[in-house]
């Protein structure tokens, strides 16, 4: 499950004013929620910078996608009973959703689900740098290109239209782009793609874009995970760097959205392992 948190990364929950309150209350409320959303903002300032505007992470997505090109030169040489296929998720994977993103910083905004219909209708991303020429040579070398996303399945136009747009392979080829009809686990249309094609290759800006091994676990359950198959990453699993949303957020918050925002506030501010050190005098 990819939980859609663009910046800023730890979402305010929205206050529910009840009626019969006091307008002094109301006002009162409304500043503090307006305040707890700019503290939520600053929080994801920095991660946002970082990976929109810095050499860095634009050398770790190249260097990402230059392995797997490499990578996949010496798959599509070992006999398969099925044909040769990778899977990539789409947002922050292969599509750059900064703009929305800065909007949101801009205007001081959580995420909400009309704006982010009306930025995927738009069709208004950008390709993560590397990606492009990544599908093309899949598809030079015959290998087929699909894409897995939590997008809503009624969002498709408007997603393929903003691949074909950057020349992103095999996007104009019916059922390529694989979109959620309710359940954000992948496994099930990953599944569906493996009966037929030999999947070599998963790219994800999250660990649950590699499957259902990823799924319902907690931060340091994910970590054991990758430890046990730290050798497939570089070879089967690619993750892209994406420090601004996903689901350790949830994680951090203790698996719920129910905290109040000055408690999520304080979990962010304050690490587990924030006394692990004590300067010495």
């Amino acid at each position: 499950m990819k939980t859609k948190l663009i910046v800023p990364i730890f979402v305010a929950g929205t206050a529910l004013l009840l009626g019969g309150c006091a307008a002094e209350h109301n006002s009162t409320q409304t500043t503090t929620t307006s305040q707890n959303q700019l503290t939520f903002t600053q929080q994801g300032v920095t991660a946002y910078d970082w990976l929109e505007h810095s050499g860095e992470a634009e050398a770790l997505r190249y260097q990402a996608y230059n392995m797997a090109k490499r990578n996949l030169g010496l798959m599509v040489l070992e006999q398969s009973a099925k044909p040769k296929a990778v899977i990539l998720d789409i947002d922050e994977t292969v599509l750059d959703n900064g703009k929305a993103a800065a909007y949101q910083i801009k205007h001081n905004v959580g995420f909400n689900q009309k704006t982010w219909n009306n930025w995927i209708n738009q069709s208004a991303a950008t390709p993560i740098p590397g990606a492009v020429s990544f599908t093309q040579y899949a598809k030079k070398m015959g290998v087929q290109v699909f894409y897995v996303s939590d997008r809503s399945a009624d969002q498709i136009a408007a997603t393929r239209k903003n691949l074909e747009k950057y020349g992103f392979a095999d996007a104009n080829e019916q059922g390529h782009i694989v979109l959620s009809t309710g359940d954000s686990d992948k496994q099930p249309r990953f599944n569906k793609i493996e009966k037929k094609y030999d999947v070599v290759q998963f790219f994800g800006d999250q660990l649950t874009d590699f499957g259902q091994l990823f799924e319902n676990k907690t931060n340091v359950e994910q970590q054991a995970e990758v430890k046990k198959l730290h050798a497939e990453f570089g070879w089967k699993y690619y993750q892209i760097p994406n420090p601004t949303y996903g689901e350790w957020e949830t994680h951090l918050l203790h698996n719920t959205y129910k905290l109040t925002d000055a408690q999520k506030i304080k979990l962010a501010q304050a690490p587990a392992d924030a006394d692990a050190f004590t300067p010495t005098k």
